[in-house]
């Protein structure tokens, strides 16, 4: 597998990472409020250009608030419509109880890392 490559940051403090084929998207702080719905936008986009090859590392999140669980819920849903699984990996314990006790932990494919995340579209 290639190296990743670095790119630009994106909006809502977003970090955007390319491994081989796959786009790994890794919002930093909240995902709640205004920066929620920017990273939902955000990751619509790249889902199109990516054609799903779609990862979201949450590892740098630390607070999920409904709108930026809806953002993740609702690209799940478009990409399941297609046949997709979103990928996420570096859940900490506390968003990986938010899925949970929401019902919504199983709508996501879960990785440990990205590069592990990566390669499961291999």
């Amino acid at each position: 597998m290639s190296r990743p490559a670095e790119q630009p940051e994106a909006p809502a403090g977003t970090r955007v990472q390319r491994i081989g084929g796959v786009t790994v998207l890794a919002p930093r702080g909240s995902l709640t409020g205004e920066a929620a719905a920017s990273f939902a936008e955000l990751l619509a986009e790249e889902e199109v250009r990516t054609l799903g090859r779609l990862v979201v590392d949450l590892s740098g999140v630390a607070a999920l608030d409904s709108i930026g669980l809806e953002s993740l819920v609702d690209a799940a849903g478009r990409l399941e419509d297609g046949g997709l699984t979103l990928r996420l990996c570096g859940a900490t314990s506390a968003i990986a109880t938010i899925l949970e006790i929401t019902g919504q932990h199983e709508a996501f494919d879960h990785h440990d890392d990205a590069e592990d995340a990566a390669r499961s579209f291999l």
